[in-house]
């Protein structure tokens, strides 16, 4: 089975959906120029205004060819797949936008080979610029912690000066004792100590302190660790003022404690300043929470509209009483691109109706909304003003939206892509036009026919030449159906081909002594090399291309003119050239020849379904090839077949 090219715009297909609607940026570039033959929405999304499909890499992303492209070439020659993490590639999101930083996840991995043609290298992409971003923050904000540490570190030398401001001083013994008291001290209390440890405390802190500062005490000294607590000291006159006491060991060069200095400042107005703010604190934590919540709830009810609103199929926009855009889905920002908050979304697009009439503003579904009617389900296309994407069909429902007292204070508008459909309803009136018109005209010469002999059945002349018309007529029918069948499986991808190598000259000698007494093939010459090399093709298509192009040579030229199929290497590739010298086709047909259907309107004679050149389209491009057409009026048609060349393993076989 040949291998099926990867799926593009032009040839949408299931796995091309699948590919389209990846979050991972997804591409494939072909040929010595990598050249983008496809990109999905999430790599056009990186720039979307810049066209990328059928260009090349550097001409795509100058910014950034010097540093990839030796990459894509390492890989393609190496045939080796490459990983690259977090790599820093700056880019233009916008044609004539700045360059803005980023970093990505890039996978480069080349595909097979085919044909003896250079493998194709698809990328993967994953924009980690958020990612890198958060990670430099926080490793900033460690950094800058890692400081604030060494602040502290570097405070505690001058601790012991800090924490023994002259304010109540003491100093104790390595095990506790009480040693000396300052003057303060004593002022303060009125007491001379005993010799006693910690007896000074006892007489001076407040019955639900003493507990809690002795046990700490006794903690730290044994521990060796500085030591502070606010407590409740008793002052000469029998009241109870706040303090803040606080302990620091002195060390010697052993790093043993040797002596504790200590002091006790008076806190008793920041005490009260500190109860009061506390209360301010936690009143205002508790209307700060209640705002939170709120604002959390709020969050919460806005998240859930958004998944709400993400989830419906079809496209939804919210607009205000200006019609201006407020809110919009996935789906309708898909269909519609970008709407900038504020904005008359509405402007941006002109509308058709079925027939093809623009729509007036003023009654476009949204519009009418906002005067109180409620539109269902019309359908309409939608052009993009700036001249950006292709038409749209949608099917367009629009009601108002009112407050409590009914006033209207908005719009909700839902669409739904109907542009397949519409595609497919198209397809099927064209079916039904080729089998009502096209079949009946062949069908209608043999029932004639048929009657016209039942009236002369002895006639033997009469038989012959009736017999040969409805003959003629049937071939001209069973050909139609042919085309009609091709073209249902060809379009499912139901036709499946088994490529060989095929050797041309031989191959268009045994055609056309095949095709002889069938077609006028002694006007048809033959220019292909013996020396041409062997095509990679599944004989009987290449047949039925061949015999499409010099069938249509024939009949569209003069009796007398000669038709050409000749033979050449093109790029690597193979080409069949099937040349005629009849009335060529206008310049503006050109491009439509190969479409569904497609009869030319100058051509004179007009037989079949339109579908011959679509099929030979389909066909060549199944085999992984390219057909062209150059035609110049008066002068006649050259039509290229472009096909892979065999590979070594098709040769053998």
């Amino acid at each position: 089975m040949a291998d099926v090219p990867m799926p593009s715009r032009s040839n949408p297909s299931i796995a091309a959906l699948l590919l389209d609607h990846s979050t991972t940026g997804i591409a494939l570039v072909e040929g010595d120029g990598m050249v983008f033959a496809y990109v999905n929405e999430a790599f056009q999304a990186i720039a979307p205004d810049r066209p990328m499909l059928g260009r090349g890499f550097e001409a795509v992303w100058p910014e950034v060819a010097a540093q990839f492209l030796p990459v894509l070439r390492q890989v393609r020659a190496t045939l080796v797949p490459v990983e690259l993490e977090d790599v820093r590639a700056d880019v233009r999101r916008r044609l004539e936008g700045p360059l803005e930083e980023a970093w990505w996840n890039v996978t480069m991995k080349a595909l097979p080979p085919r044909g003896g043609e250079p493998p194709a290298i698809a990328i993967h992409t994953v924009d980690r610029t958020a990612a890198v971003r958060l990670r430099r923050q926080a490793e900033l904000m460690q950094a800058e912690q890692e400081r604030l540490r060494e602040a502290e570190r570097a405070a505690r030398g001058a601790e012991l000066v800090a924490e023994a401001i002259p304010q109540l001083v003491w100093t104790c013994g390595p095990s506790g004792e009480t040693e000396w008291l300052n003057q303060r001290w004593r002022d303060y209390t009125g007491l001379t100590p005993g010799p006693q440890a910690g007896d000074p405390w006892r007489a001076v802190l407040h019955e639900h302190d003493a507990p809690r500062w002795l046990n700490r005490w006794m903690t730290a000294v044994r521990s060796g660790l500085p030591v502070d607590l606010e407590a409740r000291l008793k002052a000469a006159d029998g009241s109870f003022r706040w303090h803040l006491l606080r302990a620091v060991p002195l060390r010697d060069e052993g790093d043993r404690v040797v002596k504790w200095f200590g002091t006790a400042t008076e806190i008793e107005e920041q005490r009260r300043t500190r109860d009061a703010a506390e209360l301010a604190r936690r009143r205002e934590a508790d209307a700060r929470q209640r705002a939170e919540d709120a604002s959390f709830a709020a969050a919460q009810r806005a998240a859930e509209l958004d998944a709400v609103l993400d989830s419906i199929a079809d496209g939804l926009v919210i607009s205000n009483r200006e019609n201006e855009f407020e809110r919009a889905n996935d789906t309708a920002l898909r269909l519609l691109g970008e709407l900038p908050p504020g904005s008359d979304w509405l402007q941006r697009f002109v509308a058709h109706d079925e027939q093809g009439r623009e729509v007036p503003g003023g009654q476009l579904p949204p519009v009418r909304a906002l005067r109180g009617e409620v539109v269902h389900g019309e359908e309409l296309r939608l052009e993009p003003r700036a001249g950006r994407g292709a038409p749209t069909w949608l099917s367009v429902s629009a009601a108002p939206i009112r407050d409590d007292r009914g006033a209207i204070r908005g719009v909700v508008t839902t669409f739904g892509d109907i542009t397949r459909l519409r595609e497919l309803q198209e397809r099927q009136s064209d079916l039904l036009r080729a089998i009502s018109h096209d079949l009946r005209t062949p069908l209608t010469v043999i029932l004639t026919q048929a009657q016209m002999l039942q009236r002369k059945p002895d006639d033997a002349a009469t038989v012959v030449r009736r017999a040969e018309s409805v003959r003629t007529s049937a071939q001209r029918m069973a050909a139609m159906i042919e085309d009609l069948v091709d073209l249902v499986r060809l379009e499912a991808g139901l036709v499946k081909l088994t490529p060989r190598a095929v050797p041309l000259a031989p191959f268009a000698t045994e055609l056309r002594d095949r095709l002889r007494g069938t077609l006028a093939v002694e006007r048809l010459r033959l220019e292909v090399p013996d020396a041409l090399p062997a095509a990679s093709a599944d004989p009987p298509r290449l047949e039925r291309i061949l015999v499409n192009l010099i069938t249509n040579a024939l009949k569209y030229s003069p009796p007398e003119s000669e038709t050409t199929l000749s033979g050449a290497v093109v790029d690597g590739q193979v080409q069949l050239t099937v040349a005629d010298h009849g009335p060529g086709i206008p310049a503006d047909e050109v491009d439509r020849v190969f479409e569904r259907f497609y009869r030319s309107p100058s051509a004179t004679r007009k037989e079949g379904l339109g579908l011959g050149l679509y099929i030979t389209r389909l066909l060549v491009e199944a085999h992984g090839g390219q057909i062209r057409v150059e035609s110049e009026v008066g002068r006649g048609s050259a039509f290229h077949v472009l096909l892979p060349r065999a590979v070594a393993a098709e040769v053998e076989a």
